[in-house]
Order: structure tokens, then C-alpha cells, then sequence
């Protein structure tokens, strides 16, 4: 292993979670807003992205859809 490899192999990773079994806070309410409908779709977003530039867009996505 050459000087730049070492160096790239002690950097620490930015997003590594100290433990993965555990969700934390922001999973759970995450989890939470599913499970009430309070998401949008990727259909949804998709179908309303793909209006964008015409003449009259459709109005975006409402929770749940």
C-alpha cells in the first residue's frame, strides 16, 4: 500500500452510524409519517415532474398520494 492509499484508508467515513441495530429518532418518526400517509409516492412526483414545462403544469402532489 502506497503513501495515498494510506491516506485514504485512515479517513474516517463521514456518515457511519455508531450502531446500525439501533434506529434512531429520525428513522422512527420516518416510520411514523408512513404510517399516517403523510409521504408522497414516487408515481405521484414522477407525474407531476413530468408536467413541468408545459403549458399549464398540474399542481404538485398532496400527502398520501
Amino acid at each position: 500500500m502506497d503513501e495515498a492509499d494510506k491516506h485514504f484508508a485512515e479517513e474516517p467515513v463521514a456518515f457511519d452510524a455508531e450502531d446500525a441495530s439501533v434506529p434512531d429518532a429520525r428513522e422512527q418518526q420516518a416510520l411514523a409519517d408512513i404510517a399516517a400517509g403523510r409521504f408522497i409516492s414516487n408515481d405521484a412526483m414522477v407525474r407531476w415532474l413530468r408536467t413541468w414545462g408545459d403549458e399549464t403544469p398540474s399542481p404538485p402532489p398532496e400527502c398520501g398520494e
